[in-house]
């Protein structure tokens, strides 16, 4: 009789337990917060090269690999006033179809 009434007791609560969990996973998937995506930042490269060309606009310079122009923007941070013949570092990306400067820094010869 006793062992009845436990029985009776655990399929209760069994029944309970089995209708509970499927409203507490319902309800933790409704709180559930959609990750919200990073920006993509588009990726740095950089160059080293003696100066040809500036403008506030653009600079040319002649690298290993031959001539090349990259733009600047008004966020460019320039390490100085650039001048023909300057060795430089120039820290780009790469934008739709043109490279522009991040950052150009005069670079010292060793």
């Amino acid at each position: 009789m006793l062992s009845a009434k436990l029985a009776a007791m655990n399929r209760r609560r069994f029944l309970v337990f089995a209708l509970a969990l499927p409203a507490l996973v319902c309800q933790a998937c409704l709180f559930r917060r959609k990750k919200e995506e990073q920006p993509t930042t588009p990726r740095i490269y950089n160059v080293l090269g003696i100066v040809q060309h500036v403008s506030p606009t653009s600079i040319t310079v002649q690298t290993r690999d031959g001539t090349e122009m990259f733009a600047m923007t008004g966020s460019t941070v320039r390490g100085g006033e650039f001048a023909p013949g300057m060795y430089v570092h120039i820290y780009y990306y790469q934008e739709q179809n043109q490279d522009v400067a991040k950052m150009v820094v005069e670079r010292v010869r060793k």
